[in-house]
């Protein structure tokens, strides 16, 4: 069986997002499957732990989608070098706009910013399954 995963969460991002994929993912492997993943390249992680790239197993076949830059446009409009704001956002330790582009962020546009990279994971699935087939 061939499988074609896709997730934003994969190594060298760290976090239980991407320790539950490397777990599926050796699970999967041991047990026969074919397994290309689709992942995203310079992704804005809250964790980064390149030795987890280590723990990818060698028959994965990993195809990286190039993420766009939110902490650096986040960088660009709050005019500071601070980090995306992710989880729990403490607004006392934010200028009046940071706090403005936070609250709009959260409540009118979207609650997740990696789905600008939806895109760029679309276009790498099509590509990788216009060259081989998948099961699932």
């Amino acid at each position: 069986m061939k499988l074609l995963l896709i997730s934003y969460y994969f190594p060298p991002g760290g976090g239980a997002a991407v320790q539950r994929w490397l777990r599926l993912i050796r699970c999967l492997t041991d047990r026969g499957i074919d397994l290309s993943v689709v992942c995203s390249l310079g992704g804005d992680y809250p964790y980064s732990d390149p030795s987890l790239l280590a723990k990818v197993p060698s028959a994965v076949r990993v195809i990286r989608a190039q993420a766009p830059n939110m902490s650096a446009l986040w960088q660009r409009l709050t005019r500071k070098q601070a980090e995306l704001p992710y989880g729990n956002i403490d607004p006392a330790s934010m200028n009046l706009l940071a706090r403005a582009l936070v609250y709009i962020r959260i409540n009118f546009i979207i609650p997740d910013l990696r789905v600008f990279w939806n895109p760029a994971a679309y276009r790498a699935a099509i590509k990788e399954l216009k060259h081989r087939p998948y099961d699932a």
